[in-house]
């Protein structure tokens, strides 16, 4: 006679990576947009359009999903907003208060 074998499996949710990055990229969001509006600056770009701004944050180092937490961040602070004027409309600018928040 066949002995029957039951597993039994019990899973149990904790954080998998994902999450954990996620949570890690909001928690650093302030410092990511400081260190982004910093690059542009210090790279003369402080009017940007998205291609740019996307290729000096590669550069200093932070990926898409850590991009635009710290580009929403900066507009949410003030720190960014849509240009206004001439060719740059559309892009975005520094403002006066995100150029304080760089030297702060």
């Amino acid at each position: 006679m066949r002995e029957a074998v039951i597993v039994v499996a019990a899973f149990a949710w904790r954080p998998g990576p994902r999450d954990y990055n996620e949570k890690m990229t909001s928690q650093n969001a302030p410092a990511n947009a400081k260190r982004l509006l910093k690059a542009l600056i210090d790279r003369g770009n402080p009017v940007a359009p998205d291609g740019r701004i996307s290729q000096v944050a590669a550069q200093t180092g932070l990926d898409e999903g850590e991009t635009r937490r710290a580009i929403a961040y900066a507009k949410a602070q003030g720190w960014l907003e849509d240009a206004k004027f001439g060719h740059t409309k559309g892009w975005l600018s520094i403002t006066p208060g995100g150029k304080a928040a760089v030297k702060s």
